[in-house]
């Protein structure tokens, strides 16, 4: 097949098993050539700074391919599989990649995150499929903004789904139990990123930490108060800022003068919030590292 000839990819007939896709080899296409390329093998073919638009290039195969600095607009690539190609520098604009698989290919992360499918659990699939390809090549950079992207897309999977504002949502979720259970998933990913943002912000845990202690400390001096027969706001305050010092030198494993807590459980769920939160942080920080 010459450089300048591109047949225009066959139509699938009714009967499928008598349908052969069209093959391309060692071609450069061009924007002005056909449209229609569903289902073909594009192998090692070329599109250095071409513009395509209104392409459907859906279910096709590209090997090898080589698209720096192409310009896609409008275009689609629902189910299409990408093995060692290259779209370094290349832009997409309104193109749709549901579905798309993506091995060995470099591919700019910003313009990838901007044509992802407006449907969560799609997008979040074609995340998985994109973080993976990312870790792959070694960019653990952009592994770790689609790790963001795919957590912010079962948000919103969790969100539609406690709605049920969508007819899919509607059929998928009905039922009392189904919706409960959305429920509790929302009530675990909500804590999951309180604690400690999923393992990808490990400075939450700090925050939740401290806000653990502080609860604590207004159970207890709560319970204080409620033993005393009129306790003062002076006295209160005192006694609560004793508290939180005591509990963050028990969760710290610090030393303190003159330990005064009354309730033992109380102490020993700090002590468990302490080796919770260390022992997070230490696999937070091992995998991050072990990435680097």
């Amino acid at each position: 097949m010459t450089q300048n000839t591109l047949p225009v990819p066959p139509e699938a007939p009714a009967d499928v098993a008598e349908y052969k896709p069209a093959q391309f080899e060692h071609v450069k296409l061009t924007g002005s050539g056909p449209k229609n390329f569903k289902h073909a093998f594009l192998t090692d073919v070329s599109g250095k700074s071409v513009e395509f638009e209104g392409i459907d290039f859906s279910y096709c195969t590209f090997t090898r391919g080589y698209f720096h600095k192409a310009r896609f607009r409008e275009c689609k690539f629902t189910g299409s599989r990408f093995t060692d190609c290259n779209f370094r520098g290349a832009s997409f604009t309104d193109c749709d990649f549901r579905y798309a698989d993506f091995t060995g290919t470099r591919i700019d992360t910003t313009e990838i995150l901007k044509s992802l499918p407006d449907e969560p659990n799609i997008r979040r699939e074609l995340l998985q499929i994109l973080r993976k390809n990312a870790l792959s090549l070694g960019d653990v950079g952009s592994s770790r903004q689609f790790v963001i992207a795919e957590i912010a897309a079962k948000r919103d999977h969790l969100r539609r789904a406690w709605r049920r504002d969508e007819k899919y949502y509607r059929n998928k979720y009905s039922g009392f139990w189904k919706h409960l259970g959305v429920g509790l998933k929302r009530v675990g990913f909500w804590a999951d990123s309180f604690f400690w943002g999923h393992g990808e912000r490990l400075w939450k845990i700090a925050i939740s930490a401290s806000a653990l202690l502080v609860l604590a400390a207004t159970l207890s001096t709560m319970l204080w108060a409620g033993s005393q027969n009129d306790p003062t706001i002076s006295s209160v305050s005192a006694e609560f800022i004793r508290y939180v010092t005591y509990y963050f030198a028990l969760f710290l494993d610090v030393p303190y003068p003159n330990p005064f807590s009354q309730w033992f459980w109380m102490d020993a769920s700090i002590i468990l919030a302490r080796y919770i939160a260390f022992g997070v942080l230490v696999a937070g920080l091992f995998r991050w590292l072990s990435h680097r």
